[in-house]
């Protein structure tokens, strides 16, 4: 072989070697593919630029507006939604500027738009249709023109202009690249020019002494020398030498190219779709159906997915843990029940439509003549002796020997039931699970065992065989065990009512363990102790449908289920078993990680198969999915950038470049954010935090948006925490926070809090005065009426002292009166003697007392007392008798009694 045929190839693996970190990367018909037109929210199909703000944005030209995808929604800028656009919303090359959030965009009738602070600005205007478009590293922008030109934007707003009138470029300029000196290479239909920094333009091709060709697609390798794409391939160029990069593809047009962080060369055509150059040589991409064979443009984002942009809508291509082959890759059918691993490495696929070989990640046909390799293929399993048995749906069990057909046998032939679903080959017997029992196939031939002959039951899932030699024979409805002294026994599940269908077993040889995939959950059961233990939801896990189970090299279950694969720590599941953590963690898979279906297929066959090389193939709904742990780490991505996308006060969308001021009358706050994760969109957890008003962080719903109404007055800080995958509420960190204020009414600011205060105090200083002053009118009120009260007491007291004294008087003249009338009654008034009438009381008492002995009574009459009273009047008559008794009083005792019986008083 000449040398200068050598060149290309070692120029190949020079530019995949330069960088020795750099990851082999993954076959490209492995990467997992998702695509978006009109239909998913794209203005237009036809996308003729892509790129990438700093803050995770990915932005798409249409020919009806820009699109900027958060991951999972597109929002359009066009004439109908923006004044920038009013004109057209053609938008013909975008480009991003300083490694910033600003995005320049030109529009087919003219003009450099640039999006700043969540708004769009015209910044200058340029002469029609641009169809590459540069920032360089001064920020000057480059737009070339479908008229030929070339015109350089500086930051100043001055404009230059090349491949004009005086060196016409000859047609459209399709791509511009940027030089370290502020400079760049320019693509047209015609050449390639450079334009330095000096502003001279040179024909890259006549510069070199080489004819000039169409040139759409410029690019620099990693030893700086310059990639051309053209009509007929990619070509080197390095001092004066072009040479062509590879012969697979001569004569294709080369529409775009795009070096990856990985150092793969990606290479857009016309209408040959994709190809890439790296480690794994030239690949065209075959595995998924394209949109469109045209390809506009490739870009590669920040967590290295590749975006391909066709005239059929936009296409991502990302590198996932799992690879998966179906029938576009060469199966025969897509719906995998069993799966086997030959002697030499390759991979038995059993499918309903019949058996196929992946050898070195290309699927190919069974090479067997054997009409069973195009059945309904069910189960499959080694034996000794180079023997491969197959079950199938309908014609029984098949012995094949160095892929050459032996024998088969069906129910004709003893066997239990055509519908073969489970079979084990041991060194002297095989057994085999059919729908309507269980089948030993031995020398002597079969013997079958139903529910009548000790079966759990008569469907047989599963079978396996245990480091003691035991058989296990899963079926509907339990577990069915055989020892080596070959007696059939149930094993019992009577503590799990919940447990029917066995699916699949599991051992590991460093463990004593035996585990059991079911429909209720994992089993694990303790062939010592005879313990059986139950992981199931209540460990957290989302699901316990478990069909298959097989561990990987670290120390990782695997178990497959109609809801995806779930990867779980053995380490983990033990630490729960035993009670020293109440929920598991784990990892689930399922499309976005490169499944093309999350439903894996169980209930016949090996679901699972761990190779010799450690990887591990699932037989799923939609194929046979490739897992090669070594990879997970590109699943394993940090936390995506979050967005604040709106915040809609009242029904009005705020300014998010700007302080933001909410007016006193606030009522509704609707805050719109978005994970900006573009490898799984799907499987960003997002959480929200408002400080003063949440009292924990909020998990949101996938409308990505919180709602506050009638916050009160106050600052605010809104913060959004992201990451792919389940994480707990301690983990979580602001990623990204939003402040704003709400201004308070004007009776709540401090100003109105100080005058208000300032006027109530005056007020009540005033009050305080006049309360003062009424107190002392009052007061002085008071004692006067209190001195006039306390006078006129002391005159009703006079006077009641008065009344008394006079009434005290009284009562004694009264008293004296009495006694005076009283003495008038019983005394004679003339001699002061006691009457007649008092006589004869006295008389009459001193007469009844009892022990009186004796009264003396003495009767005395003055002698010749008429003739006193004729003679000398009555008047001396009167002081006789007043004489007469005062001697009578004189001489007798204080106990005698005087009286005067006779007289006027008689």
């Amino acid at each position: 072989m000449q040398f200068w045929m050598l060149l290309p190839w070692m120029f190949l693996f020079s530019i995949i070697t330069k960088q020795s970190l750099a990851n082999e990367p993954l076959p490209l018909n492995d990467y997992h593919l998702e695509s978006w037109t009109t239909k998913s929210g794209l203005p237009h199909n036809s996308i003729n630029a892509i790129s990438q703000t700093s803050d995770g944005y990915l932005w798409v030209a249409t020919w009806e507006g820009i699109a900027r995808f958060n991951g999972r929604d597109f929002k359009v800028f066009n004439k109908k939604n923006n004044d920038v656009f009013a004109k057209t919303s053609a938008i013909s090359a975008i480009a991003t500027c300083d490694n910033s959030n600003n995005l320049i965009a030109t529009d087919i009738i003219g003009g450099v738009n640039q999006f700043k602070n969540n708004s769009w600005s015209k910044i200058n205007k340029t002469p029609p249709f641009a169809r590459a478009l540069h920032c360089d590293s001064f920020n000057n922008v480059w737009a070339g023109l479908d008229s030929g030109e070339t015109i350089k934007v500086s930051v100043s707003g001055n404009s230059n202009i090349f491949l004009g009138d005086s060196e016409r470029s000859g047609g459209a300029v399709y791509s511009i690249l940027g030089d370290s000196s502020g400079g760049v290479w320019v693509g047209t239909v015609k050449s390639a020019f450079h334009i330095s920094d000096t502003l001279t333009v040179s024909d890259v091709y006549q510069q070199a002494g080489l004819q000039s060709q169409p040139t759409f697609s410029i690019l620099k390798d990693t030893n700086e020398d310059l990639l051309l794409g053209t009509n007929d391939g990619v070509y080197r160029l390095k001092g004066n030498d072009l040479v062509r990069l590879s012969p697979k593809l001569a004569g294709l047009t080369v529409s775009y190219m795009l070096l990856d962080s990985q150092h793969s060369l990606w290479v857009g055509t016309i209408n040959n779709g994709l190809y890439r150059i790296s480690q794994l040589g030239v690949e065209k991409y075959t595995s998924n159906p394209l949109l469109n064979n045209r390809i506009i443009t490739v870009f590669e984002d920040k967590e290295h997915n590749i975006w391909v942009g066709t005239n059929g809508g936009l296409m991502k291509l990302r590198q996932t843990p799992f690879s998966t082959f179906t029938n576009t890759r060469g199966l025969k059918s897509d719906f995998i029940r069993s799966l086997v691993e030959l002697d030499n490495g390759d991979v038995l696929v059993g499918s309903s439509g019949g058996i196929d070989v992946i050898k070195d990640n290309e699927v190919l046909p069974f090479p067997s003549e054997a009409n069973i390799v195009n059945e309904s293929i069910l189960s499959m399993a080694k034996g000794n002796n180079d023997a491969l048995w197959i079950g199938t749906y309908t014609e029984g069990l098949t012995l094949l020997r160095r892929n050459n057909f032996i024998k088969s046998y069906k129910r004709v032939d003893g066997l239990a039931a055509d519908e073969v679903r489970a079979i084990l080959a041991t060194d002297d017997k095989v057994y085999v699970g059919t729908s309507d029992g269980l089948s030993i196939l031995s020398d002597s031939g079969f013997e079958n065992f139903r529910i009548q002959d000790g079966m759990a039951g008569n469907f047989v899932l599963s079978m396996f065989q245990s480091k003691d030699d035991t058989v296990w024979i899963g079926t509907s409805t339990g577990i069915n065990r055989i020892r080596k002294n070959g007696n059939l026994e149930k094993f019992e599940l009577i503590d799990f009512p919940d447990v029917h269908f066995i699916f699949g077993f599991y051992e590991n040889d460093e463990s004593p363990f035996i585990w059991f995939a079911t429909d209720a959950g994992l089993l694990r059961y303790n062939p010592v102790t005879e313990d059986i233990f139950q992981v199931n939801q209540e460990a957290d896990l989302p699901f316990d449908k478990f069909f298959g189970i097989e561990m990987d090299s670290i120390g990782n279950f695997w178990l497959s289920g109609n809801q995806g694969i779930l990867q779980v720590s053995e380490s983990q599941v033990m630490e729960y078993i035993d009670g020293k953590i109440q929920k598991l963690d784990y990892k689930l898979f399922g499309e976005s990680d490169g499944l093309i279906s999350k439903q894996s297929n169980g209930g016949a066959g090996t679901p699972i198969v761990k190779k010799r090389d450690g990887s591990l193939w699932f037989a799923t709904a939609k194929g046979v999915s490739k897992l090669d742990p070594d990879k997970l780490k590109i699943s394993n991505l940090s936390g995506p950038p979050v967005a604040i996308e709106e915040l809609i006060v009242d029904g009005v969308s705020m300014d998010l470049g700007q302080p933001i001021h909410l007016a006193s009358d606030t009522e509704r706050v609707e805050i719109h954010f978005s994970g900006l994760g573009l490898a799984t969109p799907e499987s960003i957890h997002l959480a929200t935090f408002m400080e003063g008003i949440d009292s924990d962080w909020v998990w949101s719903t996938n409308r990505n948006l919180r709602e506050y109404n009638n916050l009160p007055a106050g600052h605010y800080r809104f913060l959004i925490a992201a990451k792919y995958g389940r994480f707990k509420n301690e983990e979580l960190s602001a990623s990204q926070i939003l402040e704003f204020q709400i201004h308070p009414k004007f009776w709540e600011t401090k100003s109105f809090f100080i005058t208000a205060s300032l006027l109530a105090a005056s007020f009540l200083y005033f009050i305080h005065i006049l309360r003062l002053r009424n107190i002392t009118k009052l007061k002085a009120k008071l004692h006067k009426k209190v001195a006039y009260q306390t006078k006129e007491l002391q005159r009703q007291t006079d006077s009641l002292q008065e009344i008394s004294f006079q009434k005290t008087k009284l009562l004694e003249e009264l008293r004296l009166q009495s006694k005076k009338f009283e003495k008038m009654a019983l005394e004679d008034p003339l001699t002061g003697l006691l009457n007649r009438r008092a006589f004869d009381a006295i008389l009459s008492d001193k007469a009844a007392e009892q022990n009186a002995q004796g009264l003396c009574l003495l009767i005395l009459d003055i002698d010749n007392f008429k003739m006193i009273n004729d003679r000398f009047s009555h008047s001396v008559g009167d002081e006789v008798l007043a004489c007469v008794a005062h001697a009578l009083k004189s001489n007798c005792r204080d106990e005698d009694t005087i009286a005067r019986w006779g007289g006027r008083s008689s």
